[in-house]
């Protein structure tokens, strides 16, 4: 449960916010028509039947007709859809919230249409509220939530408004509903994403206390954003992204340097636009950090500092002020599938691997593995094994990866190895699946331990950035000594030094 939230004698979750005298009554309302409380302060009810679902918009609307405005201003909107990871027979809506500053309403539409086994039994009061055109709804994918209630159920909702365009409007650079929160929403009803929402199953009878506080917020966020954002009333104590993390020139140079690395891969040549593309259309810093009338700017001058730092390349040796749009470059290093199985990248991680060394084929350009050659007869040396597993599967690390997905591609590795006994032991081959998946588990445990994967959040996993940055210079001076060697054979062969030879 969120640390913010308690239960009240009742056995209700709250936050222990105070309740108005006036929305007291319309909470007694709704309580005399059996309408279930789910969340105790600030109030959230939850109509999970027909009769329910109308009583309670009839209580609702009554009770705001008796107010100055005669209606409830605009309000906060928002649905929630159990996914396919939960049932993949329907994807209607499961669940609309309406929300004003002060209560919160659920409808459980999903179970009310299939309780009646009619679609067309969605409850006609709130039809005709999500359809009044005068009834302003605010919220983040306002529209992707009328889309799934039209296809649903018919509804046709109007009266929508965009937080997303607004913030842009208003020159914003914050566009999701957890950032503009941030800025514009109530403390203690902080929205907190997590990726957990797509286990939950919005069809059943009875949430748990996290999903109603989860999906509440939601809804009174809407309606608080619009509200300050008309104001122009930003939260007290609030910090932009740019503050809650400041780097320097250089840094998100480098920062954009390895987001581009995994877009585009290390040593690819493209062109200045395409690297300007990607920073002002896709880079989440600068999505988070400026507005879009900025962002060409910040990208021109993140590409200069990345030229500076001889992240990018050109071929020709112009100084960054010179930057022009038709200038290709391409990114500094070098694939790991190449760089890793190389002379240099084994140099590196030969002390990770217990200071052991694979043999390099001699018949070929000597920078990568030849796995005929590379033989033992030590059938029991795990770091030899590990080493030879991880420089196979180096195509694998170019950008970070979940578990799962690391699986088939640990596993095609071992099935097709060459010399298979000398490389994992033998009984490997015939593994399940769900031996293989543990395989890969301890293999990974094993790698982070010895100091080449990082686990990072969302259970993904990635070679360390030091080492990649070690192994990508070593190689490119290991590349350039190749080159050296080759251009000073061929000055002696011009000058006749070297009469005949063949370079």
């Amino acid at each position: 449960m969120d640390p913010t939230v308690s239960l009240d004698a009742n056995g209700l979750p709250t936050t222990n916010e105070s309740i108005s005298p006036s929305i007291q009554i319309l909470c007694t309302a709704l309580e005399e028509a059996r309408i279930n409380r789910v969340h105790a302060a600030p109030p959230v009810f939850m109509a999970a039947t027909y009769n329910q679902a109308e009583n309670a918009m009839h209580l609702f609307e009554q009770y705001y007709k008796n107010t100055p405005e005669g209606r409830p201003g605009t309000v906060g909107f928002d649905t929630e859809t159990t996914t396919d990871f939960i049932r993949s027979k329907h994807r209607g809506v499961s669940l609309v919230q309406i929300a004003t500053k002060d209560i919160c309403l659920f409808f459980q539409v999903y179970r009310i249409t299939r309780m009646n086994s009619d679609k067309s039994m969605f409850p006609p009061r709130l039809r005709a509220f999500l359809e009044d055109p005068e009834q302003l709804m605010a919220g983040v994918g306002v529209e992707g939530d009328a889309r799934d209630l039209l296809t649903s159920y018919g509804v046709q909702c109007t009266g929508l408004v965009n937080l997303e365009k607004m913030s842009k409007a208003r020159n914003c650079p914050e566009r999701s509903l957890a950032s503009l929160d941030a800025k514009f929403g109530t403390p203690g009803r902080e929205v907190v994403k997590t990726k957990a929402i797509l286990k939950w199953n919005w069809d059943l009878e009875r949430y748990k206390p996290a999903w109603v506080w989860y999906a509440a917020k939601d809804a009174f966020a809407g309606q608080v954003i619009f509200e300050n954002m008309m104001k122009g009333q930003v939260r007290e104590g609030y910090k932009s992204y740019l503050d809650l993390h400041p780097m320097t020139e250089e840094e998100e140079a480098r920062d954009a340097f390895k987001y581009l690395s995994l877009g585009i891969g290390r040593g690819t040549k493209t062109t200045v636009p395409a690297v300007t593309r990607l920073l002002v259309k896709i880079y989440p810093r600068f999505h988070k950090a400026y507005i879009e009338s900025e962002r060409h700017s910040k990208a021109q001058a993140c590409i200069a500092k990345m030229m500076e730092n001889g992240l990018l390349v050109r071929p020709c040796d112009s100084k960054p002020e010179s930057l022009s749009e038709t200038d290709v470059v391409h990114l500094f290093g070098h694939s790991l599938a190449r760089s890793l199985p190389s002379k240099a990248g084994i140099n590196v991680l030969s002390p990770l691997f217990n200071n052991q060394r694979v043999i390099l084929g001699e018949s070929q350009s000597s920078d990568v593995l030849d796995p005929g050659n590379d033989i033992t007869e030590d059938k029991d040396n795990v770091d030899l094994k590990d080493l030879k597993l991880f420089l196979d599967m180096g195509g694998v690390w170019n950008r970070p990866k979940k578990t799962g997905s690391l699986v088939s591609a640990h596993a095609s590795i071992i099935r097709n190895a060459t010399n298979m006994a000398n490389l994992v032991e033998p009984s490997a081959v015939e593994q399940g699946p769900e031996d293989v998946y543990e395989t890969t588990k301890l293999f990974l445990q094993r790698m982070k331990y010895r100091g080449v994967l990082e686990q990072t959040p969302g259970d993904l996993w990635q070679i360390v950035p030091l080492i990649e940055d070690q192994v990508t210079r070593e190689y490119e001076k290991e590349i350039q000594l190749k080159r050296d060697e080759k251009a000073e054979k061929m000055n002696r062969v011009d000058s006749g030094n070297i009469e005949g030879e063949e370079v």
